[in-house]
C-alpha cells in the first residue's frame, strides 16, 4: 500500500476518538468521507492483482455483508408491498390526508441511512487495514500505532482525572461520570472498551516482541531474568504501554468493560499457547505482567466492588424484555437499521424507568432495527473472526496477529450484550483496523502465494 495512504489511514482512526468518541455528527461524517477518499485513492494506486487477490480471499464476508447493505437501502425506499411497511405509515396518512407521507420499512429512513454510512466507513477500514497489512511489517507497524494511539488517549484521561479533578473533556466542562477516566469519551464503558482494545494489541505487540527474544534452556527463574536481561529496548514501549491502559481501564469503574477485556486476553493467551514453544516463551512474560498489574489493581477498588453488584441490572432486564416483543412484531423486516429510539418508544411502559436511547444490547438492538437478515453481518465477522483462529493454530510465525484479533473480537463480542460501545465510531474503527489486520495475517504465506498464483494474469 503507498505509505501516504498508510499513515493517513493510521491517523483517521487514531483521531476519530478525540472529537467526543466520534460520536458528534460532523467527526463520524466527516471520517465516512475521509475512508471514502482513501478507498477512492487506494483502488487507483493499489497493485489491481493484489486487490483481485484480497477480494478472493474474501469473498464470503464480503458477500454477506454486500447484501446486508442492500437490505439496509431497501428499507429506505417509499416503496414495496403493504405488509413489508409498517402500519405507522398506514395510521398518518389516514390522519393527514393529502399530504405526502414517506412509506418505508424504515421509521425514519434518513436515521437508516446514517447508520449505514457509519457502518460503509467501518468496513473500508477493515479493507483499508487487510490491504495494508499484507506484509509482518505493515501489521507490525500499524498494531505498534493503535497502541501508540490508545495509550496516548488513556494517558490524557489519567492525568485530567489525577490533576484536574476530572471535571473538563477537553475543554468542555464534564456533565457525568467525574468520578471516573473516561478521557475524549463521554461514557465509561465505551472508554473502557476502547482502551480494553489498547491492552490486547499492547500484549499481542508485547509477545511478539518476547519472541525475537533468544531464551535459555533452563527453569523459568532463568528465563525471567532472561527476558529482562535482553528485552528492555523490546519490551519496555509496549510493557509501559500496557501498564499505563490497564490503569486507565481500572480507572473507569467499568464492570463489563474490565470483564470484557480479560475475556478477551484469555482468549488471546489461549490461542498463543497451543504451541510448546509459545508457552514457554510466554510464562516469563506473563509472571512479569501479573506482578505489574497486580499494583495497578490497588489503584482502584471501585472497579472490584462494582463486579460484586453486577447482577443489578439498572433497569436494562426490562429493556430486554420489551425489546424481544419488538422484535416478534416484525422479525422478519425490523424497524429500520439504527431505528431504537424511534421503534422503542411504540412499546415502552410503565416498567422502565428513565429514558433509553440505547438498548444496552447491540445484538437485540440490530435485530430489532434490521430483523433475521441483521445475521448476514454477524455471520460476516464468524467468518472472519474463524479465519483467524484457524490463521493462529497454522501459521508458524506471525501468529499473533489473528490472536490479536479474535481476542478483539471477544472483547467487543462480549460487551455488545450489555452495552453499546460498537455504536461509537472510535470504538468500532478500531476494531475494524485490527480485525483487517489479524485477517491479512490469517493465511499462511505459502497459501496467499499459490492463491496469487491462480490470479489472471
Amino acid at each position: 500500500m503507498n505509505r501516504m495512504i498508510f499513515f493517513l489511514l493510521v491517523a483517521g482512526v487514531i483521531l476519530l476518538p478525540l472529537p467526543f468518541a466520534g460520536v458528534v455528527d460532523w467527526a463520524w461524517s466527516s471520517y465516512g468521507i475521509f475512508i471514502g477518499v482513501l478507498l477512492l485513492t487506494t483502488s487507483f494506486t493499489h497493485d489491481p492483482a493484489e486487490i483481485r487477490l484480497a477480494a478472493r480471499l474474501l469473498a464470503v464476508p464480503l458477500g454477506l455483508t454486500l447484501a446486508f447493505c442492500l437490505y439496509v437501502l431497501w428499507q429506505t425506499l417509499s416503496f414495496g408491498a403493504d405488509s413489508w411497511q409498517h402500519p405507522l405509515w398506514a395510521a398518518a396518512a389516514a390522519a393527514l390526508p393529502g399530504r405526502p407521507v414517506a412509506n418505508s420499512v424504515a421509521l425514519d429512513a434518513s436515521v437508516a441511512l446514517d447508520a449505514l454510512t457509519r457502518f460503509l466507513s467501518y468496513l473500508g477500514t477493515f479493507w483499508l487495514a487487510f490491504l495494508a497489512a499484507r506484509t509482518s511489517a505493515g501489521a507490525m507497524a500499524m498494531l505498534k500505532w493503535v497502541v501508540l494511539g490508545t495509550t496516548a488517549y488513556a494517558v490524557y484521561g489519567l492525568i485530567e482525572f489525577a490533576f484536574d479533578g476530572n471535571a473538563l473533556i477537553l475543554w468542555f466542562e464534564r456533565t457525568a461520570y467525574i468520578d471516573d477516566v473516561t478521557s475524549t469519551f463521554v461514557n465509561r464503558n465505551s472508554f473502557a472498551t476502547y482502551v480494553g482494545l489498547g491492552v490486547i494489541a499492547s500484549l499481542g505487540w508485547l509477545i511478539h516482541a518476547a519472541t525475537e527474544i533468544g531464551l535459555p534452556e533452563a527453569g523459568w527463574r532463568v528465563k525471567v531474568v532472561s527476558v529482562i536481561e535482553q528485552g528492555g529496548p523490546r519490551l519496555t514501549v509496549p510493557l509501559m504501554a500496557c501498564l499505563l491502559l490497564m490503569a486507565a481501564l481500572m480507572l473507569t469503574h467499568s464492570r463489563a468493560g474490565l470483564l470484557s477485556t480479560c475475556a478477551g486476553i484469555v482468549i488471546l493467551l489461549g490461542l498463543l499457547s497451543h504451541r510448546h514453544r509459545m508457552r514457554q516463551r510466554l510464562m516469563p512474560l506473563l509472571v512479569a505482567v501479573l506482578i505489574c498489574c497486580s499494583f495497578i489493581v490497588g489503584l482502584s477498588s471501585g472497579t472490584l466492588q462494582r463486579i460484586d453488584t453486577m447482577t443489578s441490572s439498572e433497569g436494562r432486564v426490562e429493556v430486554y424484555y420489551i425489546l424481544l416483543e419488538a422484535i416478534a412484531t416484525r422479525p422478519w423486516t425490523g424497524f429500520g437499521y439504527g431505528n431504537f429510539e424511534q421503534a422503542f418508544g411504540l412499546f415502552t411502559n410503565e416498567s422502565v424507568s428513565g429514558y433509553f436511547d440505547r438498548g444496552h444490547n447491540d445484538y437485540l438492538e440490530l435485530a430489532l432495527g434490521v430483523g433475521l437478515p441483521a445475521t448476514a453481518v454477524l455471520l460476516a465477522i464468524g467468518w472472519v473472526t474463524g479465519r483467524c483462529v484457524v490463521g493462529v493454530i497454522t501459521r508458524r510465525r506471525n501468529m499473533v496477529f489473528p490472536a490479536v484479533a479474535v481476542g478483539a473480537t471477544a472483547l467487543v463480542g462480549l460487551h455488545a450484550t450489555m452495552d453499546f460501545s460498537l455504536q461509537m465510531p472510535a470504538v468500532a474503527a478500531t476494531f475494524a483496523l485490527l480485525l483487517g489486520v489479524g485477517t491479512a495475517q490469517a493465511w499462511r504465506t505459502e497459501a496467499r502465494r499459490h492463491s496469487a498464483s491462480e490470479q489472471p494474469d
